[in-house]
């Protein structure tokens, strides 16, 4: 027996391969929301209780599916055309009405729009937040490496790391704590200021209060991470979730990226200097916040330009992906992206010669 597993947008048909024959299946309720519901949830990839059921059933039949979601179900194949037996189904069969469908589209269609709006503004608001956490995280490792400086200035030239200075402050303490128990930092001699109990509590408390800081920035971005692994897969690959999201956040939002030419990807970010060029003439910028990308300003800078238009090409097809087709294509477009650098760098590896203009030569006045 051959049947193949068919979902429409009211209900889960098997149907005979042979005689194109509905065999069994099982109908939406008759309820707006739900329907909507299970269509939202089939966008998302998953698999309905509808389905499972009447796979269940049919166990030992092989089972013919069109959607790769369908693929989670045990022994099914899937095929790569489409079925040829809605024209058998008919809506109006079963009981429900047009005017019912356009409902359901309609609801349909508006919670789409609501999600993926909500899901852009989330996007921006952790990006600018994550933006807020790194101000704040600098200004306070600066206050806290001066502050303790009065009494062990020698430790902040001894580390870098923010996050390292804090925990140390904060686990140790004063100066003869850190000697005795940390043998790196044994040798050092202070120059400092003796500190008493109450402020060396405060300065461990402002440490402690930088590392939670430090702590809520990891957590941000990774939360960034996974949240644009699920709104723009592609640009995520591509481009790195930070820099992803900042794009998205300039735009708009990722339907507007998605509508943009690559020439205006190129230079998002760079308004007030494009306004510059419109303005006054001024140069015009030859890359936005895609500058960020570690082939933009890891590259020098007669190559920056040629580097950042490419990059802004695939930015715009990745972004069209996310939006519309919801294709994984990144793979390829980085592929080829690395491709064009690689000729970019090859073709373009020595600066080219800079021309110096020459003072320009006075006329003179014929005699009279």
């Amino acid at each position: 027996m051959r049947y193949e597993l068919v979902t429409t947008w009211y209900g889960t048909f098997v149907i005979d391969s042979t005689s194109n024959e509905v065999i069994d299946k099982k109908l939406f309720p008759r309820d707006l929301e739900e329907i909507v519901e299970r269509l939202i949830m089939m966008r998302s990839g998953d698999v309905l209780e509808e389905e499972k059921e009447l796979r269940d059933k049919y166990k030992d039949a092989e089972m013919i599916v069109y959607e790769e979601r369908l693929l989670k179900l045990e022994n099914v194949v899937l095929s790569k055309s489409k079925p040829k037996v809605n024209m058998n189904i008919k809506f109006e069969d079963y009981g429900f009405s047009k005017d019912f469908f356009q409902k359901c589209l309609m609801e349909y269609s508006r919670r789409l729009t609501s999600e993926q709006a909500a899901r852009d503004r989330y996007v921006s608001q952790t990006v600018s937040a994550l933006d807020d956490i790194i101000k704040i995280i600098n200004l306070m490792a600066e206050r806290l490496r001066e502050w303790y400086s009065v009494h062990f200035p020698e430790l902040s030239r001894e580390i870098d790391d923010h996050e390292e200075f804090a925990r140390i402050v904060y686990e140790y303490g004063d100066y003869e704590t850190i000697r005795g128990k940390l043998e790196r930092f044994s040798s050092l001699v202070s120059s400092g200021a003796p500190i008493g109990e109450e402020d060396i509590q405060m300065i461990k408390l402002f440490a402690k209060y930088l590392l939670d800081m430090i702590e809520l920035r990891k957590r941000l971005q990774e939360y960034l991470e996974n949240l644009m692994k699920d709104v723009a897969p592609n640009l995520t690959h591509l481009l790195g979730a930070t820099l992803a999201a900042r794009l998205i956040s300039h735009a708009g939002s990722l339907e507007r990226l998605a509508t943009l030419p690559a020439s205006s990807i190129q230079v998002l970010g760079a308004e007030k200097a494009l306004f510059r060029h419109l303005r006054r003439g001024a140069r015009p910028p030859k890359h936005g916040v895609i500058f960020m990308h570690p082939y933009v300003h890891g590259s020098p800078r007669w190559q920056r330009g040629k580097i950042a238009r490419a990059l802004a090409t695939k930015i715009a097809i990745a972004a069209r992906a996310d939006a519309f087709t919801k294709q994984f294509i990144a793979e390829k477009l980085k592929d080829d992206f690395e491709k064009r650098v690689a000729e970019i760098k090859e073709k373009y590896r020595n600066p080219p010669p800079r021309v110096i203009k020459g003072k320009k030569k006075k006329k003179r006045k014929p005699k009279r």
